[in-house]
């Protein structure tokens, strides 16, 4: 679980410094189309990267768990689960 919240908390610092990268480069006067749209390709490749890292992390951890370790830490960490989700979707 402790992986599963690091990988959340990665796909999460990369979601903010995307949004301040995002912000800088539009206050660039003399930023072209052309770096807007590889700087947003480039982001939109890392987040994907940590996306994927992300359901990895939780497709082993369902893999090396039985059903009732599975029921039992998903009962107790679906309410944090369901903070970090929240908190990437404000980003």
């Amino acid at each position: 679980m402790n992986r599963l919240e690091t990988d959340f908390q990665e796909l999460r610092e990369a979601l903010v410094l995307r949004r301040a990268d995002l912000r800088r480069l539009h206050a660039d006067y003399d930023a072209t189309t052309e770096s807007l749209i590889d700087f947003t390709n480039s982001v939109e490749r890392k987040i994907q990267g940590h996306q994927q890292s992300v359901s990895r992390t939780h497709q082993e951890l369902i893999s090396i768990t039985t059903p009732d370790e599975w029921s039992l830490l998903n009962k107790n960490d679906t309410k944090a689960m369901n903070t970090l989700t929240n908190s990437l979707q404000g980003i």
